[in-house]
């Protein structure tokens, strides 16, 4: 097997794992879903999940980053689009909204990697992690409010404040 096959096959083995894990975190949270949970949703033994996760919470971690990235990947391109702001607004409003109801799973991960943060229920190593976290979230609403801004430059809205941006990224 080749090299670039062997990293496909591992990319594809680690979404795989993504994905049973995002399903058993948004059915159980985070507390009540075991390895052996994300194994048996996948039918794979544990050793399966360890072998590319040392921890639950690193599997959560990672959960909550692939979430994080998609939201990027359908965002991102519409707001470099050479379209109006208010019209790039509304496109990106409804692939938010689109991508909410595709990848449910992942974002209600990332609605529990925040309520972890807020409750304070993590060791010093994870609420860093949580914290790098909510920084990829701040830069995700922060594309909005830089869309919102330039609508307000062009005279497409008006408004005091673009912290309206946080209520269309955190809608989960």
């Amino acid at each position: 097997m080749s090299a670039s096959a062997k990293a496909s096959a591992r990319r594809q083995a680690q979404e795989d794992i993504l994905g049973a894990a995002a399903r058993c975190f948004m059915d159980r949270g985070y507390a009540a879903t075991s390895i052996d949970d994300v194994a048996r949703s996948l039918g794979a033994t544990k050793g399966r999940i360890y072998h590319h996760y040392r921890s639950k919470a690193d599997l959560f971690f990672d959960v909550y980053r692939y979430g994080m990235q998609m939201n990027f990947d359908v965002i991102v391109p519409l707001s470099q689009s050479a379209a109006p702001p208010a019209e790039k607004l509304r496109r990106m409003a409804k692939a938010r909204c689109l991508a909410m109801i595709r990848t449910q799973p992942f974002q209600r991960c990332v609605w529990q990697g925040v309520e972890m943060l807020m409750q304070g229920s993590t060791t010093p190593l994870q609420r860093e992690t949580l914290i790098d976290l909510q920084t990829m979230r701040d830069d995700y609403a922060n594309i909005f409010r830089a869309v919102l801004e330039e609508a307000k430059r062009d005279g497409e809205a008006r408004f005091e404040s673009s912290s309206i941006a946080y209520s269309l990224c955190s809608c989960h």
